[in-house]
Protein backbone atom coordinates (compact mmCIF):
# COMPACT_ATOMS: atom_id res chain seq x y z
CA UNK A 1 0.00 0.00 0.00
CA UNK A 2 1.02 3.65 -0.77
CA UNK A 3 1.57 6.35 1.61
CA UNK A 4 -1.70 7.83 0.91
CA UNK A 5 -4.03 4.60 0.79
CA UNK A 6 -2.95 3.74 4.07
CA UNK A 7 -3.50 7.21 5.40
CA UNK A 8 -7.27 7.10 4.29
CA UNK A 9 -7.50 3.36 5.55
CA UNK A 10 -6.51 4.23 9.15
CA UNK A 11 -8.62 7.41 8.77
CA UNK A 12 -11.40 5.26 7.58
CA UNK A 13 -11.01 2.81 10.55
CA UNK A 14 -10.91 5.26 12.81
CA UNK A 15 -13.80 7.04 11.59
CA UNK A 16 -15.98 4.17 11.82
CA UNK A 17 -14.78 3.68 15.49
CA UNK A 18 -15.79 7.31 16.35
CA UNK A 19 -19.08 7.49 14.41
CA UNK A 20 -20.24 4.30 16.33
CA UNK A 21 -19.43 5.89 19.75
CA UNK A 22 -20.59 9.11 18.57
CA UNK A 23 -24.35 7.66 17.73
CA UNK A 24 -23.55 4.84 21.02
CA UNK A 25 -22.60 7.35 23.43
CA UNK A 26 -20.78 5.36 25.96
CA UNK A 27 -17.47 6.45 27.10
CA UNK A 28 -15.40 8.56 28.96
CA UNK A 29 -14.27 11.76 29.32
CA UNK A 30 -11.02 13.90 31.41
CA UNK A 31 -9.99 16.91 31.61
CA UNK A 32 -7.13 18.41 29.19
CA UNK A 33 -6.41 21.60 31.21
CA UNK A 34 -9.43 24.20 32.19
CA UNK A 35 -10.52 24.34 28.66
CA UNK A 36 -9.77 21.39 26.74
CA UNK A 37 -11.13 17.41 26.65
CA UNK A 38 -10.16 13.78 25.97
CA UNK A 39 -12.18 10.94 25.95
CA UNK A 40 -11.47 7.58 25.29
CA UNK A 41 -12.91 7.89 21.97
CA UNK A 42 -9.79 10.34 21.25
CA UNK A 43 -7.27 7.47 22.42
CA UNK A 44 -8.76 4.31 20.67
CA UNK A 45 -9.18 5.75 17.59
CA UNK A 46 -5.45 6.83 17.72
CA UNK A 47 -4.75 3.38 19.16
CA UNK A 48 -6.37 1.92 15.89
CA UNK A 49 -4.56 4.50 13.81
CA UNK A 50 -1.38 3.72 15.10
CA UNK A 51 -1.23 0.47 14.65
CA UNK A 52 -2.68 0.40 11.47
CA UNK A 53 -0.23 2.26 10.55
CA UNK A 54 3.05 0.82 11.66
CA UNK A 55 1.19 -2.74 10.28
CA UNK A 56 2.22 -0.89 7.30
CA UNK A 57 5.46 1.01 7.97
CA UNK A 58 6.83 -0.51 11.10
CA UNK A 59 9.80 2.20 10.72
CA UNK A 60 8.17 5.22 10.69
CA UNK A 61 8.27 7.77 13.15
CA UNK A 62 4.60 9.12 14.95
CA UNK A 63 3.80 12.25 16.37
CA UNK A 64 0.01 12.00 18.09
CA UNK A 65 -2.09 14.52 19.93
CA UNK A 66 -2.98 11.72 23.09
CA UNK A 67 -0.28 9.22 22.98
CA UNK A 68 2.76 11.87 22.09
CA UNK A 69 5.74 10.88 20.05
CA UNK A 70 7.36 7.23 18.67
CA UNK A 71 10.47 8.06 17.62
CA UNK A 72 12.55 5.80 15.53
CA UNK A 73 14.97 8.23 13.93
CA UNK A 74 13.05 7.51 10.73
CA UNK A 75 12.75 10.28 7.85
CA UNK A 76 8.82 9.49 8.09
CA UNK A 77 7.01 10.68 10.50
CA UNK A 78 2.90 10.85 10.72
CA UNK A 79 1.08 13.34 12.48
CA UNK A 80 -2.28 12.50 13.90
CA UNK A 81 -5.40 14.24 15.40
CA UNK A 82 -7.68 11.25 16.53
CA UNK A 83 -10.58 13.62 16.88
CA UNK A 84 -10.34 16.56 15.86
CA UNK A 85 -13.53 18.52 17.16
CA UNK A 86 -13.31 16.66 20.57
CA UNK A 87 -15.46 19.34 22.16
CA UNK A 88 -18.13 19.36 19.43
CA UNK A 89 -17.79 15.41 19.34
CA UNK A 90 -18.76 15.54 23.35
CA UNK A 91 -21.65 17.49 23.34
CA UNK A 92 -23.31 15.95 20.32
CA UNK A 93 -22.42 18.12 17.43
CA UNK A 94 -21.59 16.15 14.40
CA UNK A 95 -18.85 18.53 13.43
CA UNK A 96 -15.67 16.85 13.68
CA UNK A 97 -12.92 14.97 11.73
CA UNK A 98 -9.94 12.15 11.99
CA UNK A 99 -6.86 14.21 10.47
CA UNK A 100 -3.45 12.59 9.82
CA UNK A 101 -0.34 14.10 7.63
CA UNK A 102 3.08 12.44 6.59
CA UNK A 103 5.99 14.47 6.78
CA UNK A 104 9.19 13.39 5.32
CA UNK A 105 12.38 16.05 5.62
CA UNK A 106 10.26 18.79 7.25
CA UNK A 107 7.78 18.52 3.90
CA UNK A 108 4.41 17.18 3.94
CA UNK A 109 3.99 14.66 1.45
CA UNK A 110 0.23 13.50 2.61
CA UNK A 111 -2.63 15.12 4.18
CA UNK A 112 -6.16 12.88 4.83
CA UNK A 113 -9.20 14.84 6.52
CA UNK A 114 -11.78 12.36 6.97
CA UNK A 115 -15.36 13.12 8.03
CA UNK A 116 -17.39 10.31 9.04
CA UNK A 117 -20.80 11.28 10.01
CA UNK A 118 -20.77 12.75 5.89
CA UNK A 119 -18.37 9.82 4.42
CA UNK A 120 -16.09 12.53 3.21
CA UNK A 121 -12.83 11.82 2.36
CA UNK A 122 -10.12 14.60 1.88
CA UNK A 123 -6.81 14.34 0.30
CA UNK A 124 -3.42 16.03 -0.90
CA UNK A 125 -0.30 14.68 -1.98
CA UNK A 126 2.42 16.64 -2.84
CA UNK A 127 2.44 17.23 -6.76
CA UNK A 128 -0.79 15.87 -7.09
CA UNK A 129 -3.48 18.39 -5.75
CA UNK A 130 -6.33 18.30 -3.02
CA UNK A 131 -9.35 15.95 -3.84
CA UNK A 132 -12.45 15.53 -1.99
CA UNK A 133 -14.33 11.88 -2.03
CA UNK A 134 -11.62 11.38 -5.66
CA UNK A 135 -12.66 14.79 -7.16
CA UNK A 136 -10.36 17.60 -7.47
CA UNK A 137 -10.79 20.53 -5.93
CA UNK A 138 -9.15 23.69 -5.69
CA UNK A 139 -8.73 27.39 -3.33
CA UNK A 140 -10.72 29.92 -5.20
CA UNK A 141 -9.69 32.62 -7.01
CA UNK A 142 -10.17 35.85 -4.89
CA UNK A 143 -7.61 37.63 -4.22
CA UNK A 144 -8.98 40.08 -1.93
CA UNK A 145 -9.68 39.47 1.98
CA UNK A 146 -12.56 41.52 2.41
CA UNK A 147 -14.22 39.16 0.09
CA UNK A 148 -12.91 35.48 1.09
CA UNK A 149 -14.12 33.03 4.24
CA UNK A 150 -11.22 32.77 6.88
CA UNK A 151 -11.13 29.47 8.71
CA UNK A 152 -9.66 30.44 12.73
CA UNK A 153 -9.31 28.62 15.68
CA UNK A 154 -7.87 30.04 19.59
CA UNK A 155 -5.92 28.37 21.78
CA UNK A 156 -7.64 26.14 24.79
CA UNK A 157 -4.57 27.62 27.05
CA UNK A 158 -6.14 30.87 29.11
CA UNK A 159 -2.60 32.92 28.58
CA UNK A 160 -3.22 32.44 24.60
CA UNK A 161 -7.24 32.64 24.48
CA UNK A 162 -7.33 36.59 24.59
CA UNK A 163 -4.77 37.09 21.53
CA UNK A 164 -6.48 34.57 19.76
CA UNK A 165 -10.01 36.30 20.55
CA UNK A 166 -8.33 39.35 19.40
CA UNK A 167 -7.37 38.04 16.18
CA UNK A 168 -10.77 36.47 15.42
CA UNK A 169 -12.26 39.70 15.53
CA UNK A 170 -10.07 41.44 13.83
CA UNK A 171 -10.07 38.85 10.71
CA UNK A 172 -13.90 39.33 11.46
CA UNK A 173 -14.03 43.17 10.69
CA UNK A 174 -11.86 42.87 7.64
CA UNK A 175 -13.06 39.39 5.44
CA UNK A 176 -16.34 38.36 4.04
CA UNK A 177 -16.56 35.72 7.57
CA UNK A 178 -14.87 34.12 9.80
CA UNK A 179 -15.60 30.30 10.76
CA UNK A 180 -14.64 29.15 14.26
CA UNK A 181 -15.85 25.60 15.06
CA UNK A 182 -13.65 24.19 16.77
CA UNK A 183 -12.58 21.31 14.51
CA UNK A 184 -10.05 23.22 12.46
CA UNK A 185 -8.90 20.78 9.75
CA UNK A 186 -12.38 20.34 8.88
CA UNK A 187 -12.79 24.40 8.97
CA UNK A 188 -10.11 24.53 6.55
CA UNK A 189 -11.37 21.82 4.06
CA UNK A 190 -14.71 23.81 4.32
CA UNK A 191 -13.13 27.08 3.68
CA UNK A 192 -10.68 25.35 0.73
Amino acid sequence: MNFKDVAIKSAKLAGKFVKEAFCNPDFSMDAKGKHDIVTSVDRSAEHLIIQNILKHFPTHSIHSEEFGDLDKGSPYTWYIDPLDGTSNFFTGNPYYAISIALVSYEKVIVGVVYVPVLDDVYFAEKGQGAYLNDKRIWVSKREKLADSFIASAYSSKETEMASGLKNVKRLSKISRRVVVNFAPSLDLCNVA
